[in-house]
């Protein structure tokens, strides 16, 4: 019988393990080499002429497209030079189209950068993401004009002490320093947001440093908040609908170092208004500039808003003769906010005044004494007058009333609305007509420069009179 010897034959096994487990290693090291080149192999014969796996050209993926698609697939779409937002650090942004400030895509140049990136070993390229920047050309003169633009847009002149709306209400600021864009960081700083598909871009401005000023605008301050404690109320389809102090103060935009009512802030105020009311105005300029009027001269105003389609509906304009053309602002002002008025011959909205140049029907002169007489026989030099299709006001009048209403110590606003309305009643086809009793207002259709005959003087048509003038 063999006898075995156990300490031979373990050690006999235990020196082939090492022998296993370094063809187990090898073989594993071998297949591991084996698939890399494998997948690296069929990578390279799928992606030859393709952008690899996670790469993108700025912020825009392009992965598996051909190049000679990067043109037609991504540029042709606006996908590289997507519209985007210019931020300066003023706090100022706006929209921007890099496209149309002559920047373009350098397509060969852009796959050139996207073929040196490629990894040696295009497995690489699923293991993390690969960002190729776009590149680009730069047209200067395109670009110039473009900077000229946005020069005016980020502009801020820098301005002493000046007048600011916080908190609703008018305040005292002092000085501000401004700022300017500095044209060519903005190229760069543009070109590189492009390059690197980021929006907002960032626009860099030049700081200009704030004045010395010793200036007081404290009058103006007072100006402006008696401006907001106007009573402006807009009437249309029978509803009524009075002006917060926040909505009048949110009309005002910096002019200088003071504030000023914007036309265009008042018109949109006006148009939401007549929105809510369910109507489309003909008046809405009118509206604007009698509103302005009233802001200007810290008057109540009640002002109709007249719908689109009102029959009849009559243009006015206006000129001047014997002066000098300065004297038509005021005029203009006047005229919008009388023939608006709710106590105006408008009567409820059944009638419209229209300011127009165009086809005007009803011309509103205002003219020196001496040429007043040159419109027809009916005029003289001290009266204002009518003659069809004019309405002539004296300027003498305009400016100075008549001494009966002055005698009364009555205000020259409410001398030029009567004058207005009793002029364009001749306009409308009214002649004078007299006291009805002692005591009551006096029709508009009566002299009431001449003899009140015993009634109290009256700037506006008495309601019988603007229903008369509808029907």
């Amino acid at each position: 019988m063999r006898v075995i010897d156990h300490r031979q034959f373990a050690h006999a096994r235990n020196s082939q393990q090492p022998r296993s487990w370094r063809r187990i290693v090898t073989i594993s090291v071998v297949t591991v080499f084996l698939t890399v080149a494998i997948v690296n192999i069929v990578l390279w014969a799928l992606y030859r002429d393709r952008v690899l796996p996670n790469y993108y050209v700025g912020a825009t993926p392009v992965n598996g497209l051909h190049y000679d698609e990067l043109d037609t697939k991504i540029t042709a779409q606006g996908v590289l030079l997507p519209t985007m937002s210019l931020q300066a650090e003023n706090g100022r942004s706006v929209g921007f189209s890099p496209a149309k400030s002559g920047i373009t895509p350098d397509i060969p140049a852009t796959i050139a950068a996207l073929k040196a990136a490629r990894p040696v070993l295009p497995m690489m390229s699923m293991l993390t993401k690969h960002t190729v920047p776009l590149k680009v050309t730069v047209d200067d003169a395109v670009f110039t004009k473009v900077a000229v633009d946005m020069q005016k847009i980020f502009a801020k002149e820098p301005i002493g002490n000046h007048v600011v709306y916080k908190d609703g209400t008018f305040k005292a600021a002092g000085p501000e320093v401004g700022y300017a864009l500095d044209v060519t960081g903005f190229k760069t700083s543009l070109t590189r947001a492009v390059e690197r598909g980021e929006t907002p871009a960032r626009v860099p401005l030049t700081t200009l440093p704030a004045p010395v000023s010793s200036a007081d605008v404290n009058p103006q301050v007072q100006q402006l908040q008696r401006q907001l404690e106007a009573a402006i109320t807009v009437v249309s389809s029978g509803k009524t609908t009075k002006a917060s102090k926040a909505e009048i103060g949110s009309w005002y935009v910096a002019e200088g170092n003071s504030m000023n009512a914007s036309r265009e802030r008042i018109a949109q105020y006006v148009t939401s208004t007549a929105k809510t009311d369910g109507i489309t105005p003909a008046n809405t300029d009118d509206a604007v500039t009698a509103i302005t009027y009233a802001l200007t001269k810290n008057q109540t105003l009640n002002f109709r808003l007249i719908a689109s389609g009102t029959t009849p509906l009559y243009r006015y304009c206006v000129a001047q003769r014997g002066l000098d053309d300065s004297v038509l602002a005021a005029l203009k002002l006047k005229l919008a906010a009388t023939y608006g008025d709710t106590r105006g011959w408008n009567d409820k909205g059944r009638i419209g005044f229209v300011y127009s140049e165009a086809g005007c029907q009803l011309r509103v002169w205002l003219a020196a004494p001496s040429a007043m007489t040159s419109f027809g026989s009916i005029c003289d030099d001290y009266y204002s007058c009518t003659v069809f299709p004019n309405v002539i006001i004296n300027n003498d009048r305009w400016v100075g009333a008549t001494d009966p209403w002055n005698a009364q110590h009555l205000n020259i606003e409410e001398y030029d609305a009567m004058v207005i309305n009793h002029e364009s009643g001749h306009w409308l086809g009214f002649d004078h007509v007299t006291c009805p009793g002692a005591g009551l207002p006096a029709p508009v259709m009566q002299q009431q420069s001449v003899n009140l005959g015993g009634c109290t003087f009256n700037a506006w048509p008495l309601t019988s009179e603007a229903s008369a003038a509808a029907r």
